[in-house]
């Protein structure tokens, strides 16, 4: 057989005489020709192997770069974001800053120009009132009124501007002393009186018998809501009449509600009903007057004062403003000493 190389198998066994003396060694040698087969396999599969191994480094490594490259990129591209982030914030807090400024300086000036309005025009209305105290014909007096008519609507029109004015610059504040509820409805319909008897309209008052007369609140802000709720129901009833209700809820807070028998307000418009310069319908404006500012004041001064306000309508049928108040009972009077 022609092989280059042989793998053999050999074997060896000594050999004595009967005297125990060595006499020579026999060996048989077997050639094994499946081994080399068999080591040629697994060499070549080691070899494989070893390829293998060296090919799967080189994609893992391959890998490992490109994902090296990528995480490269990715934080590059994410220093780059966070720098215009930080440039886009540093920009926003400029405008944010400018515009701050820009609403208090507007705020400034509608409050000072409003003080300054305001003064003159209670002296116009003043000698309006005087001049109707002294002999007028009847046309003369016909032109004071109206003078005097708008000159009020100009004042209303002054404090509401003012009264936003502070809002908007977080100088509202409100005040918790003993406060005659009752006394501040029967003001509240008094002043309102002659504008509802020239509609033809009667203002009625109720005032739950459980609830206490004098509580703690803020009688002038009480008011102010007051008067531009039952002011609004006046100027938006054309017949009928306004009701005040003053209740006692569960909770112990009052509340106090106006009942009009006016135009009634539409599920749409209640939506915007307490924002600011709007009012129910567009057409209102130019048929009622008004600046839409009296529901959004109104507002903000019953929550200062931890209250709600609402409103219950449907077209046709009138309205319902209320709103209530925590109003805690006043602390009863000291007893005065005897001398």
């Amino acid at each position: 057989v022609k092989e280059v190389l042989r793998s053999y198998m050999s074997a060896y066994a000594p050999f004595y005489d009967s005297h125990g003396r060595f006499v020579g060694v026999i060996g048989v040698d077997m050639w094994v020709r499946d081994f080399d087969a068999r080591i040629g396999a697994i060499r070549r599969a080691g070899i494989a192997a070893l390829a293998a191994v060296a090919l799967l480094s080189v994609l893992a490594g391959f890998v490992v770069y490109r994902l090296s490259r990528t995480v490269s990129r990715a934080r590059r591209a994410d220093r780059i974001v966070q720098a215009r982030l930080a440039d886009a914030k540093q920009q926003a807090e400029v405008q944010a800053q400018r515009a701050e400024a820009a609403s208090k300086a507007k705020s400034d000036f509608l409050a000072m120009m409003s003080h300054e309005i305001r003064t003159p025009m209670n002296g116009v209305l003043g000698f309006a009132n005087l001049l109707l105290e002294t002999p007028l014909s009847a046309e003369q007096r016909e032109f004071v009124e109206s003078a005097q008519r708008s000159g009020e609507a100009l004042l209303i029109l002054i404090n509401d501007v003012l009264d936003y004015s502070k809002i908007e610059a977080g100088r509202m504040t409100v005040e918790r002393i003993d406060c005659d509820l009752r006394a501040v409805c029967a003001e509240v319909r008094t002043i309102l009186h002659p504008a509802a008897a020239e509609r033809g309209l009667h203002i009625t008052q109720s005032y739950d018998a459980a609830l206490p007369r004098v509580v703690q609140g803020d009688p002038f802000r009480i008011r102010q809501v007051m008067l531009n709720l039952v002011g609004n129901a006046v100027k938006f009833t054309d017949s009928g009449a306004v009701r005040i209700e003053v209740s006692r809820l569960d909770s112990g807070a009052a509340k106090i509600s106006v009942v009009d028998t006016g135009i009634g307000i539409s599920a749409e418009q209640l939506q915007r009903l307490f924002r600011r310069f709007t009012q129910a319908d567009s057409s209102t404006t130019r048929r009622y007057g008004g600046t839409g500012l009296g529901l959004a004041i109104s507002k903000t001064l019953v929550e200062l004062m931890g209250g709600h306000i609402g409103v219950d309508s449907r077209p046709g049928s009138g309205s319902t403003f209320w709103f209530t108040l925590p109003l805690g009972v006043a602390a009863p009077a000291a007893p005065v000493a005897d001398s």
